[in-house]
């Protein structure tokens, strides 16, 4: 099963990297200027625990990348019947990655911008990766219910957003420009699907009602 990594931001694009290296089938979704680097260079990958490249294919058209039968591309034509079954293994599959790149963007983003760290600085003390963690879990949770299964362990996706190092997360740069912070679709999205399902989600919670009140004093 090919692998999709929407948004392959730096954190996405790590992830993404690590994944061809592994010798999984991975696609990066991106736009603009960092599309058009990814596609010129590939991803270059800069980590204390050793320095790799790779090439995986980059494109911006989701629907490329997700055909209603194999070796189609692009639109369906009318006279080519869809093979439901494998549509709907597809969708499913692409489901599973736009929540694992979900649970890192609730943990990492917020965080981030509340404590204006780093990726790398986000792991330098235990009592942060004990809340990431548990953050990581409760959006676990969550996606359970929906049917979600993760391509990798949650272990090894916090290691993957901890390990891209100097980086700041897309959250704390949008707080330094003065930017409206992407709340309600992130932190904001857990909570409502989780008070849908019954679901204690004491820490996401936690992290939205002060990510919140810092994007109400950032528009101020």
């Amino acid at each position: 099963m090919r692998i999709v990594v929407l948004g392959a931001g730096a954190i996405g694009a790590y992830v993404g990297a690590a994944l061809d290296r592994g010798g999984a089938e991975v696609t990066l979704i991106a736009r603009g200027a960092h599309l058009a680097a990814m596609a010129e260079h590939g991803v270059r990958v800069i980590s204390p625990r050793g320095d790799f490249a790779a090439r995986p294919p980059v494109t911006d058209d989701l629907g490329a990348v997700v055909p209603a039968r194999p070796g189609e591309r692009g639109p369906r034509r009318a006279d080519r019947p869809v093979d439901r079954p494998r549509a709907q293994r597809r969708l499913r599959g692409l489901a599973d990655q736009i929540w694992l790149k979900l649970i890192g963007n609730v943990a990492f983003n917020p965080v981030s911008a509340l404590t204006r760290a780093t990726l790398g600085e986000l792991g330098r003390v235990p009592e942060m990766m004990d809340l990431l963690r548990a953050i990581f879990g409760e959006c676990a949770l969550v996606a359970d219910r929906l049917g979600i299964r993760f391509p990798v362990s949650l272990d090894r996706r916090l290691e993957a957003g901890i390990a891209v190092g100097d980086h700041e997360t897309s959250m704390l740069a949008d707080l330094r420009a003065g930017k409206p912070l992407e709340v309600g679709c992130l932190t904001g999205a857990v909570v409502e699907l989780a008070d849908r399902f019954d679901i204690d989600v004491p820490n996401v919670r936690a992290i939205h009602a002060c990510v919140t009140l810092l994007d109400h004093l950032n528009r101020a």
